[in-house]
């Protein structure tokens, strides 16, 4: 769900003379029982308790100039096509009184049998609130009580509200969403608002009718190219599976079995009750209850090379070694020196989730000058190497970028002993966790539906040229010879879509021929 305001409308010279054509048979809503809607709707002035939105806040800002200041639309979050029959104008701001009819429209069509539908919205936080008691209250607005709508926010809009709405509303979180940005509604609109300024002075009708072509338009070229979209999905689903699966595999296997099986338990319950609970999903946060610096000075301590030469066998080499009888004693360095290289790695997972703890609670809190330079004076501490990062999963859960981020290779090697060790540490896995976990899930079920889209295009693609051979037979038996031409175009046509579409998604997946199954030929 979106709104576009490029898509303005001047108020008509004389609109008794407007006659629209095919009114609420396209992607606009009819006006008749929309303005009827809009008449009997409370317009309550509801302010962000978020962050300072400008679709939440702007919502009553009027134009007298215009008859509609914007289009409110809803579109498919896997491949950004129009929803028919679901688009709104606006007529001051983006209000929920035009969203929530926008959004019934939507989940009526072809949502038989539909009981479960994500929704994302840039103010979904706000949104989701009342919705309920919204529909409930209008006689215009109906939505199946059965349907349970799971609320979310665009990857791109979540890093612009507080920091609980990530883990609440982001769509990295939330189980079903696969791989999807939610931000794909921003990309039809590109198209549309090429007409849009030139449809600004037109009748009601007409503007109406031209943007439902264009939105048409839009619909008709993402399904000839949705094989090669799905091709390059597909791709990207084969690398990402196996990278995160390896990742989050390494991370369960060293963990303690206890731990596992109670953090699995704990990830139930969240995405059980997260639809009517969004807060259910603070787990994915961590919590942190670290002590004062004066508590905490032992942890920061640097790590110093040694001084001082000792005369172990690696420094005496092994020539001498063998002079002095003391080369079984070669073996015995070299399972101390494995020993101290663990207890180092060690450290370094200790003194980076410390370095976290000191970005979130001082560095991003301090308010002074005086008080950041210190802060950042105990950040800089750490080198910053490439695998010597401080995890923003800890240190800004918020930040942009760290959708597909993973733990450096040493976190994973004595998950269990750190664990034990601190209670932050294993606050700090116990979170990681949990990350990775809901990536390697993502990612499977992306693999997943991107396999059943590609079967469900072949599909369509046959139904439709199945369907014009129907209609080229009936054209046949009437003898009307110019829409058997017509039909006989579309067959082929689809029937070149589904070669095309089979060829493309074997050659990603293996090989087969693409006509064992082509329909009858005229």
């Amino acid at each position: 769900m979106d709104g576009n305001f490029k898509a303005e409308h001047m108020h008509a010279a004389n609109p008794i003379d407007e006659v629209p054509l095919m009114d609420g048979h396209g992607f606009m809503v009819g006006d008749g029982k929309y303005k009827v809607h809009l008449a009997l709707a409370k317009d309550t002035a509801q302010w962000s308790e978020c962050n300072n939105h400008h679709a939440v806040n702007q919502a009553n800002a009027s134009c007298h100039r215009l008859e509609a200041t914007g289009i409110g639309s809803c579109a498919c979050t896997r491949h950004g096509c129009f929803v028919p029959h679901a688009m709104v104008d606006f007529q001051k701001g983006e209000r929920q009184m035009n969203m929530d009819y926008d959004l019934c429209e939507a989940l009526k069509h072809n949502a038989s049998g539909i009981w479960c539908t994500l929704t994302f919205y840039d103010v979904n936080c706000q949104y989701h609130k009342y919705l309920k008691d919204r529909v409930a209250d209008s006689p215009y607005l109906q939505i199946q009580e059965q349907l349970e709508i799971i609320p979310g926010i665009g990857l791109w809009h979540v890093h612009g509200h507080q920091d609980s709405c990530y883990v609440c509303y982001a769509s990295n979180f939330i189980a079903g969403a696969a791989r999807i940005d939610s931000e794909i509604m921003e990309t039809p609109w590109a198209p549309l608002n090429i007409i849009s300024p030139l449809a600004q002075g037109m009748g009601m009708p007409h503007r109406k009718e031209c943007l439902d072509y264009q939105m048409n338009d839009c619909n008709f070229m993402k399904m000839i190219r949705m094989s090669k979209a799905l091709c390059q999905k597909f791709r990207q689903a084969v690398k990402g599976l196996a990278d995160s699966r390896e990742a989050f595999q390494k991370l369960d296997q060293s963990a303690e079995e206890n731990n596992v099986r109670d953090w699995g338990e704990q990830e139930r319950l969240a995405q059980e009750w997260c639809s009517t609970d969004p807060t259910a999903m603070d787990i994915y946060e961590v919590q942190l209850q670290k002590d004062s610096d004066d508590e905490t000075a032992d942890e920061f301590r640097l790590f110093e090379p040694e001084k001082v030469v000792i005369p172990l066998p690696s420094n005496l080499g092994q020539g001498r070694c063998a002079e002095l009888g003391a080369a079984d004693v070669m073996h015995q360095e070299h399972v101390l020196q494995e020993g101290q290289a663990n207890d180092t790695l060690h450290n370094i997972r200790v003194h980076l989730a410390d370095k976290a703890v000191i970005f979130r609670q001082t560095v991003r809190m301090a308010k002074l000058q005086a008080k950041s330079t210190r802060a950042w004076a105990q950040i800089h501490s750490v080198d910053r190497a490439e695998h010597l990062k401080v995890s923003t999963t800890v240190a800004n859960p918020n930040a942009r970028g760290q959708r597909n981020s993973m733990l450096a290779w040493f976190w994973s090697m004595d998950v269990e002993g750190d664990s034990d060790s601190s209670d932050w540490l294993n606050e700090f896995y116990w979170v990681h966790w949990l990350h990775a976990k809901a990536l390697r899930d993502h990612w499977e079920e992306e693999m997943l539906l991107v396999q059943h889209e590609m079967n469900w295009t072949c599909n369509f693609f046959l139904h439709k040229a199945e369907q014009w051979i129907r209609l080229a037979s009936i054209s046949k038996a009437a003898n009307k010879v110019g829409h058997l031409a017509y039909a006989v175009w579309q067959r082929k046509m689809y029937q070149r879509l589904y070669v095309d579409s089979w060829d493309a998604f074997e050659v990603a997946k293996g090989a087969r021929n693409p006509m064992s199954i082509m329909p009858a030929v005229l």
